[in-house]
C-alpha cells in the first residue's frame, strides 16, 4: 500500500463552524478569517512563513489543526482584525473570507474531508480494500491516536512526560536536550550525542547549546540540579515542545485503555504495528459506538466508573496513579483531561472501483473520499482497511 506519493494523493479540507460577515462587527475588534491552501509545508512552518511575510508575530495567527507537509491541505486561519495576512509563496495560498467575532481554534473545527489515493496494490488487494472500505464506512473503526502523535517519543520508547510524572526530572530534560530523533540532521545528532556524553556537567552542556531556547532551559541548572532548579528548567522548555510531550503520553495511555477494552470483548483482533504499541482492529463493531475515554490527568473529565477503573489499571501497571499527574510547580495548563470517542464512523464515504495505478500501470489503486470528526486520523482509517474483510463471499 502506498499513500502520499505526491501531495495531491492526500487532500485534507477542514470543516469549521464559524459565523462570518463581510465587515467587522460594530464596537468589536473581531478577527479576519482566511483560508490557506498549502503543499509541501507543515502547518506551523507555513504559519511562520505567513507571519514573516505579514510582519507580525506567529502567535497572533489562529489555526484549528496541525496538518503535515506530505499533503495538500485546505485550512482556516484567523488574525486580529487590525492586521492583514499575506503570503509570498506560490505553495502557500491565502484567500480572505471575511470577519468574525470568533477566532479559529479547535473549538470551531467540526471535522475534515479527505480525498486519498491508495496505490501500489495487487488486483486482489485493491478489490479487498474497496470491499473493506464499504465495511468500515458502515461499521466504523477504533479511534486510536496514530503514530503522528508520537513524534516526541524517544528511540528507546521513553516518554518525557512519564519521566516528569515519575519525578525523574533530569531524565525528562535529557530527552528534550540530548535524545536523538529520526529526521534530525547529522550535525544535530552529533551535538546531542555530545550533550549526552557530558550530561550533568551543566556548564559544558550550556556551551554545547546553540539555540537561545536551549540555553534558557540549561541556565537554571548552572546553579545546581536541585528540584527547584529542575522545575525551572522544565518550565523554560518552549510551550509547544512541552505540549507535544504531554499530548504524546496522554495519547499513549488513551490508546492502552482502548486496547484493553477491545481485548476484553474476546473478538479476534488484527494487529497493525505502531510506534507506541500495536493497533488492534476487530473485524466489526465490538464496543459501544458512544463509548468515550478521557485523556489522563490528575482530574479526569467525566467518564463511566468502568472506564475510570481501566485508566487506573493501566497506570497501576506502570507504577503510577492519577495523583502523580499533579506535578507541583510545573507551569499550569499542560495535563488537561478531555473526552474522546473510542469509535469513529466516517461519513459520506465514496470508494472508487480499483483502477490501474497511474504511477505504476502494472499495479492498482483505489480512490477514497470520506469525512471524519475533528481529531480522528485518516491514516487510522487506512490502517483499518488492512483488516481482513468480514462479509461472507467478499472479494479475494
Amino acid at each position: 500500500m502506498r499513500i502520499k506519493a505526491t501531495p495531491d494523493d492526500f487532500v485534507v479540507t477542514e470543516i469549521v463552524d464559524i459565523d462570518m460577515s463581510s465587515s467587522p462587527s460594530p464596537g468589536r475588534a473581531g478577527y479576519r478569517i482566511y483560508v490557506m491552501e498549502k503543499r509541501g509545508w507543515n502547518t506551523l512552518d507555513a504559519i511562520s512563513s505567513i507571519a514573516k511575510a505579514s510582519r507580525i508575530d506567529p502567535p497572533l495567527i489562529g489555526y484549528a489543526g496541525l496538518k503535515d507537509r506530505h499533503a495538500r491541505t485546505v485550512q482556516y486561519l484567523s488574525v486580529p482584525a487590525g492586521y492583514e495576512l499575506t503570503s509570498k509563496r506560490d505553495d502557500i495560498r491565502l484567500t480572505f473570507l471575511g470577519f468574525s467575532r470568533d477566532f479559529i481554534s479547535t473549538k470551531v473545527l467540526v471535522g475534515n474531508r479527505f480525498e486519498v489515493r491508495v496505490g501500489g496494490l495487487t488486483a486482489g488487494d485493491a478489490a479487498r480494500m474497496a470491499q473493506r472500505a464499504r465495511e468500515v464506512g458502515r461499521d466504523g473503526f477504533p479511534n486510536y491516536f496514530d503514530d503522528q502523535r508520537f513524534g516526541s517519543v524517544s528511540g528507546s520508547g521513553d516518554f518525557a512526560a512519564e519521566r516528569i510524572v515519575r519525578g525523574h526530572l533530569r531524565g525528562a530534560l535529557k530527552i528534550h536536550l540530548a535524545e536523538v530523533f529520526p529526521g534530525q540532521k547529522k550535525a544535530e545528532r552529533e551535538r546531542r550525542a555530545s550533550i549526552a556524553a557530558v550530561w550533568g556537567e551543566w556548564d559544558k552542556v550550556f556551551e554545547l547549546c546553540e539555540r537561545e531556547e536551549d540555553r534558557a532551559v540549561v541556565r537554571p541548572l548552572l546553579g545546581g540540579a536541585s528540584k527547584k532548579n529542575l522545575i525551572a528548567a522544565l518550565n523554560a522548555i518552549p510551550h509547544e515542545a512541552m505540549a507535544r510531550y504531554i499530548a504524546a503520553y496522554q495519547a499513549f495511555i488513551w490508546n492502552e485503555v482502548l486496547r484493553r477494552n477491545l481485548r476484553k470483548t474476546g473478538a479476534p483482533l488484527h494487529e497493525v504495528s505502531g510506534k507506541a504499541g500495536p493497533y488492534l482492529f476487530p473485524p466489526g463493531p465490538v464496543v459501544d459506538a458512544g463509548l468515550e475515554i478521557p485523556t489522563v490527568a490528575a482530574k479526569l473529565a467525566p467518564c463511566s466508573p468502568s472506564v475510570r477503573v481501566e485508566i487506573e489499571e493501566v497506570l497501576s501497571e506502570r507504577g503510577l496513579a492519577l495523583s502523580d499527574f499533579n506535578v507541583r510547580g510545573l507551569r499550569s495548563g499542560y495535563f488537561k483531561s478531555f473526552t474522546r470517542k473510542a469509535w469513529a464512523i466516517p461519513e459520506g464515504l465514496v470508494a472508487g472501483a480499483p483502477q490501474p495505478d497511474r504511477q505504476r500501470p502494472s499495479e492498482f489503486e483505489v480512490r477514497l473520499a470520506f469525512t471524519l470528526p475533528a481529531g480522528s486520523y485518516a491514516t487510522m482509517f487506512l490502517k483499518a482497511l488492512t483488516v481482513p474483510t468480514s462479509s461472507p463471499g467478499s472479494a479475494g
